[in-house]
């Protein structure tokens, strides 16, 4: 999704959301203080055994039953075992005797665990700025993810399960250089900083946000995008484009075409990853710093993506994509771009075929000649129609 579009969502979604919930945030920001007021930081260490324990029912309103059980609507962690919790009260598959358990590495006896798993905790939330600590911090990422947004939510989102990070962030295109649940955390927080309209809201704003727009991802994986990250890395350009008919058997053409615009901004910014990249094996960060996604912020100027030559002569590129292997069906082109391909000195076209895939293939065509038919067949397939003289006529 680029700028343009993403914008206009906002403006459109933002007042209904807050004037829909923003009563529960309320209430959820109440639940949230509260709970922070019950545990400072400085007196996590002298928890008990089972005032922190969860297992031993409603009643026992320890530290890790509210986090996970009545604090559900600041962020779900339920549905990973108990282990998450470093230490837990409870039952295995193979013994059903009730018990208090721990992960072998966080030590040899449950109070040598239960003081490791307070330290690792303590130690989080004094780090809460440090990616590295916090990364390499024994604690489960769920569990670390739902702690620091308790403390920290200007700093972290109430989401924290990979697949639903990852969803997102593949679906708003961001490069992210690690796959760490909490560094796609914070790739989303840097971009919900990128928008003033987003910064001064509830945290709890935008993960609603981004579940109005993208939903849940699907349950199986074959069916989640890949990160932008992955399908850069696996991108190749080949020498020749891909016309024949589609390895895929019938495929969904109407399917297609509602997605066409998710296509084409995932073959925008993996062009425009690759042109980055180019240039900077190519020794010129200098012009790496100066290419511009145009059409993420204006859609008129008939090209897609500002690049460079490696000499600085400036490459206009306009980005057709598909989902498919192939470019059986051809591709749209507005005659605004057409005419900026004729008249640009340095156009280029580039052909993203597979872009929803982690091994796009690009084909580079310069300076297009759309007009020689032994390299395209231009078909009209749509007309603007005016009334003309109408008034004259009556």
């Amino acid at each position: 999704m680029n700028r343009l579009e993403m914008q206009e969502i906002i403006k459109e979604r933002v007042p209904y959301l807050i004037e829909q919930h923003q009563e529960e945030w309320k209430e959820y920001e109440k639940q949230r203080q509260a709970f922070v007021r019950d545990y400072p930081i400085e007196q996590i260490m002298n928890l008990t055994l089972d005032e922190y324990v969860i297992g031993k029912g409603s009643d026992n309103r320890s530290f890790c039953y509210r986090i996970e059980r009545e604090l559900d609507q600041l962020g779900r962690i339920l549905g990973a075992t108990a282990n998450k919790f470093g230490v837990y009260y409870g039952k295995t598959k193979s013994d059903a005797t009730m018990q208090y358990r721990f992960a072998s590495h966080w030590g040899e006896t449950v109070n040598e665990a239960f003081d490791k798993v307070k330290e690792s905790i303590s130690d989080l939330l004094v780090n809460a700025d440090n990616t590295n600590i916090i990364n390499q911090n024994l604690l489960s990422p769920m569990f670390k993810g739902k702690i620091l947004f308790l403390f920290h939510p200007e700093k972290y989102l109430n989401i924290y399960s990979y697949n639903h990070l990852s969803h997102f962030i593949a679906h708003l295109n961001i490069i992210t250089q690690s796959t760490k649940e909490l560094d796609l955390q914070k790739s989303l927080m840097d971009y919900k900083a990128t928008w003033s309209e987003l910064q001064n809201e509830s945290p709890f704003l935008y993960g609603a946000l981004l579940y109005d727009l993208f939903g849940h991802p699907p349950k199986e994986t074959s069916q989640q995008i890949p990160l932008l990250s992955t399908a850069v890395a696996g991108a190749s350009v080949s020498n020749t484009p891909t016309v024949a008919p589609p390895t895929r058997q019938n495929p969904d053409y109407e399917e297609l075409q509602r997605n066409r615009k998710i296509i084409g901004d995932r073959g925008e910014k993996i062009v425009l990853e690759l042109e980055l990249k180019r240039l900077k094996d190519a020794g010129r960060n200098d012009l790496a710093k100066k290419v511009l996604h145009i059409a993420d912020t204006d859609d008129s100027k008939g090209f897609d993506i500002l690049s460079f030559d490696d000499d600085g002569t400036e490459r206009q590129i306009e980005v057709k994509s598909t989902s498919m292997d192939s470019f059986y069906k051809g591709f749209f082109l507005s005659v605004n771009e057409l005419e900026k391909s004729k008249i640009l000195d340095n156009y280029y076209l580039y052909l993203v075929s597979s872009a929803m895939t982690d091994k796009p293939l690009i084909y580079q065509i310069p300076k297009p000649a759309y007009s020689e038919p032994e390299e395209f067949i231009l078909s009209p397939v749509l007309y603007n129609v005016r009334l003309n003289n109408m008034e004259a006529k009556q």
